[in-house]
């Protein structure tokens, strides 16, 4: 019974029957009891009721029992007690099996000390598939997703087979650092090991192959997935929406509805970046609509963001300045920046001022946003006035973000840290990258950046792509953009007031190399 109590939904019942039986001193506990209560205790969270147990145990003489340690371990880890599971660790050496190390190295990558759980993991006397697992999971869960990627490679080296839980861990690295090579290998790891397309491994690989560039290997494993859910929908349709396909994702969300599927919030995020990322905006504003009278949504402030950004380019901008002081949520400084970024393309000059002054108060240490007032004086032709921004952002912004690409072509891979780079530095360090990995005329060529890309590099890489005959796959901060034969798929969406900055420098005020005046 306490068995059965401890794996229900309700795993305090069982400590309540523990607690009952003691009192009774009649019947006593054993081997088998402890696992079970410790495990109550563990869903539970009750440090309380598990340090009890944990006296009971050695009261009864069950402390050398190693099922009974490892379930000791596990209660103390899922309570966060790192320390008080590393001394049951630490007690007994000899009673260990494979399981104690899976526990304890768990433990330090559940608290993120994963250079402690490598060290354990590296003195393991045998390590099964889940030693592997946990440091996989770790690393990712830490943010060090190429050591993760790096230990699945391991893995497979040692001839060791992957679960589930791993094969979408991986694949989840593999998206966030857009390394498609790295989400091709364990695409084949899929296949190799006679792996079922199941909802979740089917939706992980939407998922990659969408952030890494490769939109049509997307489309094609979502149209051959056996079933889908909800989530492999929002994965489509925000993938078709970061590369640019606005209309192909709205056709999408439309077939979504016509299966019976509702929409979440996440959902309507991917819709109203579509409209946003095509300029759709009476689509835009009806699908906004839906959201909220129909499917009974409320705004989020990534809804609200896409709105926001489709009508202020659009040159809506009074609409979307209503919209934001509507809102029901407190407006953040990237909405204002956005805000303030639409009357800069559209001369919106007074509002710009206004919201311009206001966000620098708001967040003052962000240098985006000086810049994008200062343009602001720039379209004005108040030098005196930009001048004193600059000043101002200087003294404000000393810890600028560094940029930095990754670019990956026929099975390689260089890495570059750059910040304030002009044009003609980027075709330098693109004719390096082409020597390093010996490309030829035609292929393709993938790039993740962490910053949005800048207006002279975006022409760049729209003539590299021309004379070297190669499309060019870049994912920015921002969006996806494919060049080709001199053209890119986002329209020169980023190049939008464009102009202004080209004034600044004109006008002896912004250096592009060094982003000072």
């Amino acid at each position: 019974m306490i068995r059965c109590l401890a794996k229900s939904n309700t795993p305090r019942d069982s400590l309540i029957l523990y607690a009952s039986i003691r009192k009774t001193q009649f019947v006593h506990p054993n081997n088998y009891t402890f696992p079970f209560v410790l495990q109550a205790c563990s869903k539970a969270l009750g440090i309380i009721e598990g340090t009890q147990v944990h006296v009971h145990v050695v009261k009864f003489g069950f402390y050398e029992d190693v099922y009974i340690r490892n379930a000791l371990i596990h209660f103390y880890s899922a309570c966060r007690e790192t320390e008080n599971a590393r001394r049951v660790f630490d007690e007994n050496i000899q009673c260990r099996d494979i399981v104690t190390w899976n526990a304890i190295i768990a433990n330090y990558a559940r608290d993120e000390q994963i250079d402690v759980a490598k060290k354990l993991f590296e003195e393991m006397p045998n390590r099964d598939a889940i030693s592997w697992s946990t440091m996989i999971m770790g690393y990712v869960q830490s943010g060090q997703l190429e050591k993760g990627l790096e230990c699945f490679k391991e893995m497979r080296e040692k001839g060791l087979s992957p679960n589930e839980a791993i094969l979408v861990t991986v694949l989840s690295a593999s998206a966030q650092l857009g390394l498609l090579e790295n989400g091709q290998f364990v695409h084949y790891t899929i296949r190799l090991f006679n792996f079922p397309m199941t909802v979740t491994i089917g939706t992980a690989l939407v998922d990659m192959y969408a952030k890494c560039g490769s939109i049509d290997m997307s489309r094609r494993l979502f149209k051959e997935m056996p079933r889908r859910d909800v989530w492999s929908w929002n994965v489509m349709i925000c993938g078709l929406a970061t590369h640019g396909l606005g209309k192909e994702a709205l056709q999408l969300f439309e077939r979504f509805r016509e299966e019976g599927f509702f929409p979440v919030n996440v959902t309507f995020v991917g819709v109203l970046n579509s409209c946003s990322r095509a300029g759709l905006v009476d689509e835009g504003r009806h699908y906004f609509k839906l959201m909220t009278r129909v499917y009974d949504i409320e705004p989020e402030m990534e809804h609200y963001g896409c709105m926001v950004d489709l009508l202020g380019r659009a040159g809506f901008v009074a609409e979307a300045l209503e919209l934001v002081e509507k809102m029901q949520v407190e407006p953040d400084p990237v909405l204002w920046a956005t805000l303030l970024g639409a009357c800069k393309i559209h001369n919106f000059v007074e509002l710009g001022q206004s919201i311009g002054k206001n966000l620098i108060e708001l967040d003052p240490t962000h240098n985006g946003h000086y810049v994008l007032l200062a343009n602001i004086y720039a379209k004005a032709r108040k030098w005196e006035d930009v001048i004193k921004v600059r000043r101002l952002m200087i003294d404000r912004c000393s810890n600028k973000i560094a940029g930095w690409s990754l670019i990956e072509s026929h099975g390689g891979r260089f890495t570059d840290s750059l910040q304030g780079i002009d044009s003609m530095r980027v075709l330098q360090r693109f004719t390096k990258c082409s020597k390093r990995f010996k490309g030829e005329v035609g292929g393709c060529i993938r790039i993740v950046k962490n910053l949005r890309i800048c207006w002279d590099c975006h022409e760049v890489f729209k003539k590299i792509s021309k004379a070297f005959r190669r499309e060019i796959i870049v994912r920015d901060g921002s969006r996806f953009h494919h060049f080709n034969e001199g053209g890119c798929s986002c329209f020169d969406y980023c190049g939008l007031g464009a102009a202004v900055t080209k004034s600044l420098e004109l006008a002896g005020l912004w250096c592009p190399s060094t982003g000072r005046d």
